[in-house]
């Protein structure tokens, strides 16, 4: 491997969450800057906005997979070896939940379907609020 190749990003999935976390959070920097970073990750998942920005960061990753009563804060990055994505998701009725997911390889890349399928998949596992709480 070349010296190009080696200084690649390193960030991890775990970083990436305890990052998406804290903005969540509204500490990784001051309250109100925390909330211009949110305002810029909101997604919408409204079907025509989508189709009027085809460099939307939904179609072909985690947002893809959410339902349209969903709310999100994602960041994704795609380059022609890589589709990542870090989200926080929103379900009615449901846990909140940090999404991160890395893909790596032209393969992984290209794959419009895997991050929607990953996120649909454990969307469908995040459990009611009303199922985890437990009577006394």
């Amino acid at each position: 491997m070349g010296p190009l190749r080696e200084n690649r990003n390193k960030l991890t999935t775990d970083a990436t969450a305890r990052l998406l976390h804290s903005i969540m959070g509204g500490v990784a920097v001051s309250a109100g800057r925390s909330q211009a970073m949110l305002d810029l990750m909101y997604r919408s998942l409204d079907p025509e906005l989508l189709e009027a920005d085809p460099e939307n960061q939904v179609t072909g990753f985690i947002g893809g997979g959410l339902p349209l009563d969903a709310q999100v804060w994602s960041k994704a990055g795609w380059t022609s070896t890589v589709r990542h994505d870090a989200a926080y998701v929103e379900l009615p009725n449901k846990h909140p939940y940090l999404l991160v997911v890395f893909t790596e390889g032209k393969q992984g890349s290209e794959n419009e379907e895997i991050l929607p399928f990953i996120s649909a998949k454990i969307a469908e596992a995040v459990p009611d609020i009303d199922s985890s709480v437990k009577e006394l």
